[in-house]
């Protein structure tokens, strides 16, 4: 069986600011942001 994508990727780390500034540099946009520092990245259709 083979996979079309990858559905979603969970991570950790230590500074959520940079890590954030890096995916944002990659063309995520920050989709859902709760109050206690974790949110949802996400990326357009096809890319």
């Amino acid at each position: 069986m083979s996979s079309g994508r990858i559905e979603a990727v969970y991570l950790t780390t230590h500074n959520r600011d940079k890590s954030a500034k890096f995916f944002q540099a990659l063309g995520f946009t920050l989709e859902c942001e709760t109050d206690h520092a974790s949110g949802r990245f996400v990326r357009g259709p096809g890319q």
